[in-house]
């Protein structure tokens, strides 16, 4: 009840302090909470960061196996004498890229 008869009395200085009081106490929970809300992004930040390298690297590896078995597959029309060994690789390149 005094509280809002002190304000009701018009001193600017003690609106003022009342305002500095609440920012001063409320500001520690404040920071509480955006240190942990930002702790938190940056967990996340990380974990998504990872999934997707492991996602681009997965895709690196299968296309270089991709284009591999395409260069023995030409390979092959160019160079029919080397059957046996351009098929071994291209049996390799199959298995890696999952064919």
């Amino acid at each position: 009840m005094k509280l809002g008869v002190a304000f009701d009395n018009g001193s600017l200085r003690t609106k003022l302090g009342a305002a500095v009081l609440i920012a001063i106490f409320s500001g520690p929970g404040m920071s509480a909470v955006a240190i942990t809300t930002v702790t938190r992004l940056n967990n996340q930040a990380e974990a998504s960061q990872q999934q997707a390298l492991t996602v681009q690297a997965a895709a690196g590896a299968f296309g270089k196996n991709v284009e591999g078995f395409r260069r023995n597959t030409s390979a092959l029309q160019v160079y029919p004498d080397y059957k046996e060994r351009i098929g071994e690789a291209r049996k390799g390149n199959e298995r890696a890229a999952g064919a």
